[in-house]
């Protein structure tokens, strides 16, 4: 007989984090609710160039800030060669629109974080939770 105890485990374990991304990377394919659709595919924006941006919340100051100087130079972005996605996790955030006339950029609404995760969004930390960051 040993004196060894077998440690069961409860519960699932937590999922690693993801690898860094680096520019030009390849980036996993997800399916998130828009600002135009509920069921927008990641996967069709294919032979793009993409910035994905994480907001957190239009409700704080910051995110707000990085919100305006992103749209001034939203021209920049179009449906063909380039989009950004902008992506937040407050529900209070669902109705928020770009426009229709901005072709390259959209919303995401991320409010269950499975984007987030994806890809190694930091929302740890009381001060720094959902702080913008591309």
């Amino acid at each position: 007989m040993s004196d060894a105890i077998d440690l069961i485990m409860v519960g699932a374990a937590p999922a690693p984090a993801p690898p860094p991304l680096f520019p030009g990377d390849p980036v996993p394919w997800f399916r998130v609710r828009s600002d135009v659709g509920p069921d927008f595919k990641f996967s069709s924006l294919g032979g793009r160039y993409v910035v994905l941006s994480f907001l957190g919340s239009f409700s704080r100051g910051d995110t707000a800030v990085a919100f305006r100087e992103m749209m001034a130079g939203a021209a920049r972005f179009g449906a063909f060669t380039t989009a950004l996605l902008l992506v937040t996790h407050d529900p209070a955030d669902e109705g928020a629109s770009v426009g229709p006339e901005i072709s390259g950029v959209r919303l995401f609404f991320d409010d269950a974080h499975r984007v987030a995760d994806m890809f190694g969004y930091d929302r740890t930390g009381e001060s720094e939770a959902g702080r913008p960051i591309t």
